[in-house]
């Protein structure tokens, strides 16, 4: 084996490695799991804690396994205080507000993702939920979505394709 083949190994290599980098690095998938199903009356509020985002959210959806309720209406959104007394919450502005259902109930929060980001640290996430009227009980939620890249990984694939080139030449001036 002639030594040019080595830059072209390496850099498929390199190449390899960032591109399984970046497919892992994106998905993001947290429970709230409670020893005890949490119910809540009108005006109540709880605090959903999932573990911390790699990187800012591009997609989230939370899933609220509701096992009983009663004429319910919630809302939900980012808090980054550690116990949100009954019946407060944020700001209305990225709060919305659903009936619910028996079951799995899932929120697209893609109008939220700014407040999403911003509720991430590397403590956890905290989202808060407060029952509008009713009642309710839940056995856990989930979030899940996609987050951005960080930027090593990036910065790794962009090295990969800066390189194949230079490693084709290479290899072309070595080989003839």
């Amino acid at each position: 084996m002639k030594a040019p083949f080595f830059p072209a190994i390496l850099a498929a290599l390199l190449l390899l490695t960032t591109v399984n980098a970046h497919a892992l690095a994106p998905g993001y998938d947290s429970s709230f799991n409670p020893a005890t199903p949490i119910t809540l009356s009108a005006g109540q509020s709880s605090l959903l804690t999932f573990a911390s985002a790699s990187g800012p959210f591009t997609s989230a959806i939370l899933d609220l396994n509701v096992s009983s309720l009663t004429n319910a209406t919630f809302s939900i959104g980012p808090m980054t205080f550690t116990s949100p007394p009954s019946g407060v919450f944020v700001a209305s502005s990225y709060m919305f507000t659903k009936d619910l259902q028996l079951g799995q109930n899932t929120f697209n929060l893609g109008n939220y993702l700014t407040n999403l980001n911003l509720a991430n640290s590397s403590a956890g996430l905290n989202l808060g939920f407060r029952l509008d009227r009713g009642s309710v009980t839940f056995n856990n939620a989930r979030l899940t979505g996609t987050v951005a890249p960080e930027p090593a990984s990036m910065a790794l694939v962009a090295a990969g394709l800066v390189g194949l080139p230079f490693a084709r030449r290479l290899r072309k001036r070595f080989s003839a």
